[in-house]
């Protein structure tokens, strides 16, 4: 898994905003592949956990499951520390 960050959403973080926000890889991603992204809206940050429903570079909605809310905090990439 990958944490990736994305600039400040406008509005409340859903699954649609996330995937918005997120856009598209630049390269494909393997089906059933799975990553982290972090959005926020300069108020809420959210973690969302991401599977590839097919094999190609989009991030949708429904491949979107909002897995955390952090309240009144905006976060950055060194907030977080991933372990093997």
């Amino acid at each position: 898994m990958t944490a990736i960050l994305s600039p400040d959403i406008a509005g409340a973080l859903t699954t649609n905003s996330a995937a918005a926000a997120i856009g598209s890889a630049s390269s494909s991603f393997a089906s059933g592949s799975t990553r982290l992204f972090v959005v926020d809206n300069g108020t809420d940050a959210g973690l969302f956990l991401f599977t590839s429903s097919a094999q190609n570079a989009t991030v949708s909605a429904s491949e979107l499951a909002q897995i955390a809310t952090f309240h009144g905090t905006t976060t950055l990439a060194s907030d977080y520390v991933f372990m093997a």
